[in-house]
């Protein structure tokens, strides 16, 4: 991996949303493109002034490239595409809507750019320069009397359930995560979430079955139970009510839209 940076450039970052991560799943991205079996490849991560008043980050691979139908949807979150990899690798897109998300919070944008299979891939980053200094952090949610609100996220995809839970916990709330319903199960036991955001597609225990063990339970009638899931038929949503569901979201979720319904949720009541 080559890295090129401009000389004095600083960028005007909220330090509770590090651009480390942005930088972190842009490069973990590359290097899961780049680098397939047998062949290696070669990434390029740069920094530089683009324009007055904008910085841009670029992360650069000669890997297996993006079909030009998928770059219009390649910031969908749970995105599905092979790119010419063996399936076990993954799918793509969590990483990068979570990206999308982030670098929108410090009024950037992102970009993805490539020729075409084989071609490789190019994201860019584009970021304000700061005229002034940023004012000091305020303290709006210096409350230490109020708990934030326990959510639990139950995913069998680690890469799908991390995405969300760094979400979550950027908007201030106390999150726990598994990746199966039995350990859903022991967690809100244990641990009483106030909301469970559940996949429905999981092995083994899928998310009604879980939905019903909670609803069964004393513990988990209080619960606000969310379906985050592809399945997004009548069908499937008649069976997500009868569960116990209480919300059904469809993947992919806008991360404004899941905002808005927990905000809803956790407002006091009057």
């Amino acid at each position: 991996m080559k890295v090129e940076i401009d000389d004095g450039i600083l960028v005007d970052v909220d330090t509770a949303v590090p651009l480390g991560i942005v930088l972190t799943e842009l490069i973990t991205n590359a290097v899961k493109y780049a680098f397939p079996a047998p062949r290696s490849g070669t990434i390029l991560v740069r920094a530089h002034r683009s324009q007055p008043g904008r910085v841009e980050l670029a992360v650069q691979d000669d890997g297996v490239g993006i079909p030009s139908e998928l770059l219009p949807y390649i910031f969908n979150l749970f995105m599905r595409a092979e790119r010419g990899l063996h399936p076990t690798r993954g799918g793509i897109g969590v990483g990068l809507t979570l990206v999308r998300y982030l670098v929108g919070l410090h009024g950037g944008t992102v970009q993805a750019h490539s020729e075409g299979p084989g071609k490789g891939s190019e994201f860019t980053v584009s970021l304000p320069v700061p005229t002034s200094p940023a004012p000091p952090a305020d303290a709006e949610s210096d409350n230490s009397e109020e708990r934030p609100a326990r959510l639990l996220v139950v995913d069998d995809s680690v890469e799908a359930a991390q995405s969300i839970n760094l979400l979550l916990r950027r908007w201030g709330y106390d999150v726990r995560v598994v990746y199966d319903g039995a350990a859903a199960l022991e967690v809100a036991q244990t641990w009483q979430p106030d909301i469970a955001i559940l996949d429905i597609g999981m092995p083994g225990m899928n998310g009604y079955e879980v939905a019903r063990h909670l609803r069964a339970a004393p513990v988990g009638k209080e619960i606000v139970l969310v379906a985050l899931t592809g399945y997004g038929s009548e069908e499937d949503r008649r069976q997500a009510h009868e569960a116990g569901f209480d919300y059904h979201l469809l993947k992919p979720v806008d991360p404004s839209d899941l905002r808005e319904l927990l905000i809803l949720v956790t407002a006091p009541t009057p």
